[in-house]
């Protein structure tokens, strides 16, 4: 049997819940289904400060296993001390009408419910989504008397990962749904008699506000069915696939990091909700020579940059030191990592370093120091940014470091 637990570490949901961008909206369905899962909104919020502290209050939530009565209390002198707490009028920003509404436990309920549901989920399918052996899920409702009559008639359904009915049908589908899926092989479910679910029949059971795929909220996922498709491609076609994928993950990445500068390096908002963003990803020639000349064996791809590193290397820390990249060089590091123009292996530190020219000053050079392996607390292991810096060109060649070519 496969399933997944509930003690597992949520590194997955965490990652969701951190990489939404706060947005304000007035009214909750002024953005719809898939768009949830790029945004973090609250209805009736309308102060962005406040929308990062209910958002950042979620993370640490999620990430310390608090239950709705300790994250409530830690909540609320925050709520009160800027007048989103009890009875408080707000006002639409694209009408001006002015609305009294109540800020409670109910609210707060709804609130703390939804975020954590959808990411507890989101986290499921992303686990589910890499199984080998356990690729039938099981719909399992909570048959109690605060359960929908409409979800508890899903109770057992099975149905394999790929069928449709998941598309609209994979929990939550509704406000405080406490319905879930789990994933189980073909032998787990005879053994249990819970293969004649795959002849129960299924009922869209979705409120209008939750039909759409929760799932697409998981990166994991969605990367994992491109590259199945690409290598499932006949062969005079899959590279311009593999092309226009690697395109699309660039110009990403390029956004990405654009908004990561432009909100903490250029206007200093050390409050940015974002903590962490993809750069790059190493290369299968880096990989090579990562195993030959090190004996290391990378066990992701990726390449993330974190907020507290990009501040630790910032142009006005860095300065101190006459190291500082400027602002516009720091926005090149993921062209710089895709193009692998000059990379060097670093055999003292372990690290990887990728080189870059100054062209405003010819003894100079540009260096961006990659950890292979290293543990990114609540992610696990991966190959971090460690930090980047101007330094003498003679200093690379001081240095102890091997470079790799393709």
């Amino acid at each position: 049997m496969a399933t997944i637990s509930f003690s597992q570490k949520p590194e997955a949901a965490l990652r969701y819940l951190r990489q939404k961008k706060p947005e304000i909206h007035f009214d909750y369905d002024e953005i719809m289904h898939e768009a949830h899962h790029k945004a973090f909104t609250v209805a009736k919020v309308t102060k962005l400060d406040l929308l990062t502290d209910i958002q950042n209050s979620l993370v640490k939530a999620r990430d310390q296993g608090q239950p709705f009565a300790t994250w409530k209390k830690e909540i609320i002198p925050t709520l009160k001390k800027k007048g989103w707490y009890g009875k408080t009028e707000v006002v639409n920003p694209k009408t001006g009408e002015i609305k009294e509404i109540y800020v409670g436990s109910r609210r707060l309920r709804n609130i703390f419910y939804t975020n954590t549901r959808v990411s507890y989920n989101v986290g499921r399918w992303e686990h589910q989504a890499q199984l080998t052996d356990a690729q039938y899920l099981r719909y399992v409702a909570i048959l109690d008397q605060r359960n929908r009559p409409s979800h508890g008639k899903n109770h057992g359904v099975v149905r394999h990962r790929d069928d449709p009915f998941w598309r609209t049908n994979y929990p939550p589908n509704g406000w405080n749904c406490r319905c879930r899926v789990q994933a189980y092989s073909m032998d787990s479910l005879k053994k249990r008699g819970w293969d004649k679910g795959l002849q129960a029949p299924a009922h869209n059971v979705a409120d209008k506000d939750w039909a759409y795929d929760v799932r697409t909220g998981s990166r994991a996922r969605l990367e994992a069915y491109a590259d199945k498709r690409v290598k499932s491609a006949p062969r005079k076609i899959m590279a311009p696939i593999a092309a226009a994928l690697k395109k699309r993950d660039y110009h990403v990445r390029k956004k990405e990091l654009h908004e990561m500068v432009e909100e903490v390096i250029v206007k200093k908002n050390i409050q940015y909700a974002i903590s962490i963003i993809e750069v790059g990803a190493l290369t299968q020639w880096i990989l090579d020579a990562l195993k030959n000349v090190l004996g290391i064996q990378v066990k992701e791809l990726g390449i993330v940059l974190e907020k507290n590193r990009l501040l630790h290397a910032s142009p006005e820390r860095k300065e101190n030191y006459n190291q500082a990249l400027r602002t516009e060089e720091i926005k090149s590091l993921v062209s710089v990592i895709d193009e692998a123009k000059e990379v060097y292996i670093d055999t003292d530190k372990k690290n990887i370093v990728y080189v870059f020219k100054d062209n405003k000053n010819k003894d100079k050079i540009n260096k961006i120091v990659i950890g292979v392996n290293r543990h990114v607390k609540k992610f696990g292991k991966m190959n971090a940014t460690l930090t980047f810096a101007k330094v003498d060109k003679s200093d690379v060649k001081k240095q102890n470091m091997k470079r790799i070519k393709k």
